[in-house]
């Protein structure tokens, strides 16, 4: 890769300009985009919360028991041995 002599670039130079040095508008934007896109869905309303749900204990397997939205049929979390015994409770 070839060294870049910043002694011969002028201020209004091209390798001045937003494509390099700033980053929310250059070549890393899409970073950027991927990571706000992200922040802003855990931001949405859980689409179960209104349903009733099933806690199924697992027979085998590294977690407990399995929380699942009865209406749809749908995994929601894993639970620990804590969590399962106070929710069958």
């Amino acid at each position: 890769m070839t060294k870049l002599n910043w002694n011969r670039h002028t201020p209004g130079s091209p390798l001045n300009g937003d494509y390099w040095t700033n980053p929310r508008k250059g070549f890393d934007s899409n970073f950027y985009k991927k990571k706000t896109r992200k922040n802003t869905s855990k931001n949405q309303p859980n689409p179960h919360d209104n349903c009733e749900v099933q806690v199924i204990l697992r027979e085998s397997g590294p977690h407990y028991a399995q929380l699942k939205c009865a209406e749809h049929n749908v995994h929601i979390q894993w639970l620990s041995a804590t969590d399962y015994h106070k929710l069958t409770e």
